[in-house]
C-alpha cells in the first residue's frame, strides 16, 4: 500500500499537479506570515505612539492667536490667574485646575511607564510649588523687588540652580 502511495504521488510530481500544490502552499504561508508581521508592526507603532493620541485628547487649537491682553495679564498674575478650562464650569483658578490635573498625569506616566519614585518626586514638586505659590518667575519677581538688582538676581539664580533644590525651596 505504501509503495502504491509513493508510485502515484511520483506520477502526480510529473504531470506537475503537486508543484502547483506546493507553490500555492509557499505563497499561502508567505501571505499569512506578512499579514501576521504587518499587523505585530502595527501593534507596537501603536503602543509607542499611544501616549501622543492620548495626549492629544487635552490639546485644544485654534485659528486665532490668544490675544497679547490675556497673555500679559495672565503673566502678571502667575498662579493666581483664573481660566476658562474645558470641564464645561466657567472660569476656575489655576492652581485649582493644576491639582486635577496632578493625578490624571501621574496615571500617564505611569501608564507610559515612567518609574513610580520619579513620578512621585517631580509630581511632588509640582504638588508644592501650588502650595507655596512659588514658581520660577515668583521667585524672580520676589528676588528682584527685594534687591533691585538683575546682576544679583542671575547670579543667585546660578547659585541655585546648581544646588539641585526645586526653586519653591530657594531662599530669597
Amino acid at each position: 500500500m505504501f509503495v502504491q502511495a509513493l508510485r502515484m504521488t511520483a506520477r502526480d510530481w510529473r504531470a506537475g499537479e503537486l508543484r502547483f500544490l506546493l507553490v500555492a502552499l509557499i505563497v499561502a504561508v508567505a501571505a499569512l506570515t506578512s499579514v501576521g508581521f504587518f499587523t505585530d508592526r502595527m501593534r507596537a507603532g501603536m503602543d509607542r505612539d499611544a501616549h501622543q493620541l492620548l495626549g492629544a485628547d487635552l490639546l485644544v487649537k485654534t485659528d486665532d492667536p490668544v490675544p497679547q491682553a490675556w497673555r500679559d495679564e495672565a503673566a502678571r498674575r502667575g498662579l493666581d490667574a483664573e481660566i476658562l478650562w474645558l470641564d464645561g464650569r466657567g472660569k476656575r483658578p489655576i492652581r485649582e485646575v493644576l491639582r486635577e490635573l496632578i493625578p490624571i498625569a501621574a496615571e500617564g506616566l505611569a501608564a507610559q511607564g515612567m518609574d513610580q519614585d520619579l513620578i512621585d518626586h517631580y509630581l511632588d514638586i509640582i504638588s508644592c510649588r501650588l502650595a507655596s505659590g512659588c514658581n520660577g518667575a515668583e521667585w524672580q519677581l520676589a528676588h528682584f523687588r527685594r534687591y533691585r538688582d538683575l546682576h544679583k538676581l542671575t547670579a543667585a539664580y546660578v547659585e541655585n540652580q546648581r544646588t539641585g533644590r526645586p526653586v519653591h525651596e530657594w531662599p530669597v
